[in-house]
């Protein structure tokens, strides 16, 4: 997998009377060889804000849960770097 961070939905499902969608996802980083998941979170809207708020459009909902979700990603790139540099070095 190249660098960088994708958000990966570990499940999802959808009630079948109430029409409520439920989502877990995940963000998941890798760098080199290593790589590394973020926290679950879980997403979820009932029929009606599915409707009203996506039009009933699943993949304006998924952009909605990325948008959310983007601020579990992590550190960011300047602060790992600043943190790591500090290993061996005096205060």
């Amino acid at each position: 997998m190249p660098d960088g961070t994708i958000i990966e939905i570990i499940d999802s499902g959808i009630h079948p009377e109430s029409g409520h969608i439920s989502i877990r996802v995940r963000s998941v980083t890798t760098k080199g060889t290593a790589s590394w998941s973020g926290p679950v979170r879980t997403y979820g809207c009932d029929a009606a804000m599915f409707k009203h708020r996506f039009n009933g459009d699943i993949e304006q909902m998924k952009a909605w849960i990325k948008s959310e979700h983007i601020g579990y990603d992590g550190a960011h790139a300047d602060l790992v770097d600043a943190v790591t540099k500090m290993k061996g070095t005096t205060l």
